[in-house]
């Protein structure tokens, strides 16, 4: 196991030299332990197991699965930590201002769909709209362009 950590962690300095932030090394090496550990330790098929090492196994992956968390929940509070030292800004000052983005993306994407409803689109089409609109208001006032019909010819086909 020792061999397969070194040139992991070797990548990992060499990630850090080039720019990778500290704290995510360090979660990185947290992250990339536990997959060695798990790798490591090639567990029996449930079926085989007895009822004692089913009950260490689940303990085992309960353990691993809140240490997830614990990392999980330790990034985010880096990051607002960051966010804070960066903008002044607490946890709930960043929630507040989350909601107010969404909201707000939110009412334009229901403005655009009003408008589109509404039928209001770019300048451009409301122009060829109204240029339609008025050779239709044409046709209907001069009767004689919409109907080609030769009475003659209908009296032929009675």
């Amino acid at each position: 196991m020792a061999a397969l950590s070194k040139p992991f962690s070797f990548l990992l300095n060499a990630a850090a030299l080039l720019g990778g932030a500290r704290h995510q090394l360090d979660s990185t090496r947290q992250d990339a332990a536990v997959l060695f550990v798990s790798a490591a330790d090639s567990e029996k098929p449930w079926s085989e197991m007895t009822p004692e090492e089913r009950k260490a196994a689940r303990a085992k992956k309960k353990e691993e699965h809140e240490n997830r968390e614990r990392i999980r929940k330790n990034r985010e509070a880096a990051k607002l930590r960051q966010q804070k030292q960066k903008y002044g800004l607490d946890k709930r000052q960043v929630e507040l201002a989350k909601r107010r983005s969404a909201v707000a993306a939110a009412k334009a994407k229901a403005r655009a769909a009003r408008a589109k409803a509404a039928g209001a689109a770019t300048a451009d089409d409301l122009e060829e709209d109204d240029d339609d609109l008025d050779e239709d208001e044409d046709s209907l006032q001069d009767p004689s362009s919409n109907l080609d019909i030769d009475l003659d010819d209908m009296d032929d086909d009675l």
